[in-house]
């Protein structure tokens, strides 16, 4: 990571941290609130708290689950249907990184090292 401090890390990663909550945030906020409003006003509440305790089943689910019910095995499909596109304004996505570079451009994700490597998987 270039001839950056332990102090400058840190402060490095804790802006990545702050960069990377916008796409959430907006992306939460323009999907979720929209529908919630909706849907509390319009459902019977009963329902709705039905809808959502089943909404957080799949968060339980093995990783194994979502191996199998992927699309394609390769990025083939995943680049035709746009990802892409999506990846630009995702978390840790081009724009996101673009700016980190330019404000610290000897900064890296990982390093070629094993232990670097493992942290991040």
């Amino acid at each position: 990571m270039s001839n950056y401090t332990d102090q400058d890390l840190s402060r490095i990663k804790r802006l990545l941290n702050w960069y990377n909550m916008v796409p959430n945030v907006v992306g939460s906020v323009l999907n979720l609130v929209p529908i919630s409003i909706y849907c509390y006003n319009r459902m019977d509440h009963k329902s709705l708290y039905i809808f959502i305790a089943i909404s957080v089943i799949p968060g339980f689910f093995p990783n194994s689950f979502y191996d199998r019910i992927q699309i394609g095995k390769t990025t083939r499909i995943y680049k035709r249907l746009g990802v892409g596109v999506v990846n630009k304004v995702a978390q840790n996505g081009t724009i996101i990184n673009r700016v980190i570079k330019k404000r610290f451009p000897g900064y890296k994700t990982i390093l070629h090292e094993r232990l670097s490597i493992h942290k991040l998987l």
